[in-house]
């Protein structure tokens, strides 16, 4: 042992000794406030001194060992906290001993007179009974400390076993996570290489391991999804595949399209899917749940959409030339721009939808809902709209030459600026709408309802109570029309109109549209039906000419161009 130690050691010694004769000093002094035993003993010891002077010669002790252990301050706290772990720690023995001290006193003082007499000047107490009373409660009390004692220590094993249950319990789910979680891993990498192998079979094979990977893993599904949607856009995004299947998807592309959108649609549910700019022609995707899909520049010519879910999907410019989107739920979904010449929407619901400039020309949208869309320059030249709810819609500017709107719903409707030529509107219900500017010309307006219109302007000529068939083409209706008058004698422009025919009218629109219309309504309740144009209503009446429909014509069979064949 070097210096340093032996002098570590014996300071330590040192500074036990007058921890030791400071807890004496303490005992003692409290013997002598409270036991005459002690006071008498004590004075004898130092030769009869008062209790006043060895009570000062005690505190000045005390003070003095406090200040040396004071100065030591890093070294007494150290060592008192030793001692103070070694009383906790070793404080049921101690009780055990004092305990069989106590009992040994006991016997002592039954059994012999001078240990009873040396008791009874220590705790100032003469009569035996008493004396052993004491030292009975004494017993009593270390006893019942031991008995809290075992009872602390076996509450705290058992709290220690279960902390470590716990504790096991808690590392053995944290190893069983980090193992599941390394296996996804694993399971992921491998899907991915999968993904990207030669062989379309290997590739499907890589897809179907992500998708039940994001079956067994929540936190997994939207990268999965992200990932497969992307293998879908750089799969069919390749020219030459483009090339070869110009019509009808892969297995493997139209197998996924299943798969995820159709077959297994619950476990994306809610999570964004981005197939944008897609090549799908031909894909079936009856009953698809596309909801707020992605799908701008998409190609879906031909596609099956029938009963598809699309509602909010974004399919602006995209190509759906042709497809199948019978019972479609496209509400509040945005087609600007997007192609559909020949789809079929019959059944449709387009309500809120937004297909500004969009391309519909030909399309069937028999009995579809529209209500309230924004149809703004909207191409619909052909279209087959009978039937169709179009209420509170907004087709200004919109083209609608040789269009079928027989019976359709425009009640609020807005077709300022519109161009109607040559199409059908029999028995169409217009009331409240805005025909300000509109084009009329060579069109059927035979029992048409006009009630609270506004026609400001509105081009009438050779238009009215036309006979035609619904089998003549566009060409021969603007043909037939050539230099006649406008007949407005089956147009109903006011009256006829009961409480209950305008409730029936309301339907569909929203409460501020509801509101606009019945005020526009009122006048026309109770009152005859007329034929005859509105006072003020400046329209525009007469004959076209054969220069006229020559240019419709024209602009008609450009428009009419890339209506794909009717295969049906």
């Amino acid at each position: 042992m070097n210096r340093f130690g032996i002098w570590l050691s014996q300071f330590c010694t040192f500074q036990v000794v007058l921890i030791t004769l400071l807890v004496v000093f303490e005992i003692v002094s409290v013997g002598i406030l409270f036991f005459d035993g002690v006071e008498n003993w004590v004075s004898d010891l130092v030769g009869g001194t008062t209790k006043n002077k060895i009570l000062k010669f005690l505190g000045m002790g005390m003070g003095g060992i406090l200040i040396v252990l004071l100065l030591s301050w890093k070294f007494t706290m150290s060592l008192f906290s030793k001692l103070w772990q070694f009383l906790i720690d070793n404080l049921d023995r101690i009780l055990v001993g004092l305990l069989v001290f106590l009992v040994i006193i006991s016997i002592g003082v039954m059994g012999s007179d001078y240990v009873k007499n040396c008791v009874s000047g220590l705790i100032g107490l003469t009569a035996k009974n008493k004396i052993l009373t004491f030292l009975g409660i004494g017993m009593g009390g270390i006893l019942f400390i031991l008995q809290v004692l075992a009872s602390h220590r076996r509450a705290k094993a058992m709290e220690d076993a279960s902390n470590a249950q716990a504790d096991a319990a808690k590392a053995q789910a944290r190893a069983n996570e980090n193992t599941e979680q390394g296996l996804r891993q694993e399971r992921l990498k491998n899907a991915i290489e999968h993904l990207g192998h030669g062989k379309d079979t290997v590739r499907l094979g890589g897809a179907y391991e992500l998708f039940h990977l994001a079956e067994d893993s929540k936190d997994l599904r939207k990268t999965a999804l992200d990932m497969l949607c992307l293998h879908i856009r750089q799969t069919t995004g390749e020219k030459e595949y483009q090339k070869k299947h110009e019509s009808k998807p892969s297995e493997e592309v139209q197998s996924l399209l299943t798969l995820l959108f159709v077959q297994e649609h619950e476990v994306f549910k809610g999570l964004q899917i981005n197939l944008r700019g897609s090549w799908l022609n031909g894909a079936d995707l009856m009953g698809a749940r596309l909801e707020k899909a992605i799908l701008t520049e998409a190609h879906l010519k031909r596609a099956n959409l029938y009963k598809a879910q699309l509602q909010g999907a974004d399919l602006r410019t995209a190509r759906l030339q042709g497809a199948t989107l019978v019972e479609a739920r496209l509400q509040g979904a945005f087609l600007s721009q997007a192609h559909l010449q020949g789809a079929s929407l019959r059944f449709a619901h387009l309500q809120g939808a937004s297909l500004i400039e969009a391309h519909l020309q030909g399309v069937k949208l028999l009995e579809a809902h529209l209500q309230e869309a924004k149809l703004w320059r909207i191409h619909l030249q052909g279209a087959n709209l009978r039937g169709a709810h179009l209420q509170g819609a907004e087709l200004w500017s919109a083209y609608l030459q040789g269009a079928d709107l027989f019976g359709a719903r425009l009640q609020s409707a807005d077709l300022s600026r519109a161009h109607l030529q040559g199409a059908e509107l029999g028995e169409a219900r217009l009331q409240g709408s805005n025909l300000q500017g509109t084009h009329l010309q060579g069109t059927n307006l035979l029992g048409v309802y006009l009630q609270g219109s506004n026609l400001y302007r509105v081009r009438l000529q050779g238009a009215g109570n036309v006979n035609w068939s619904s089998t003549m083409s566009f060409g021969d209706r603007i043909h037939m029309q050539i230099h006649k008058e406008s007949d407005p004698s089956g147009i109903i422009f006011a009256g006829g109109l009961t409480k209950e025919d305008v409730n029936s009218l309301v339907e569909g629109l929203s409460d501020e549209k509801v509101d606009d219309l019945r005020e526009r309504l009122e006048s026309h309740i109770g009152i005859p039906e007329s034929n005859e144009l509105p006072e003020g209503s400046n329209a525009i009446t007469g004959a076209y000419t054969e220069e006229d429909a020559e240019k419709w014509i024209a602009e008609y069979e450009e428009a009419m161009l890339e209506v794909p064949e009717d295969d049906s």
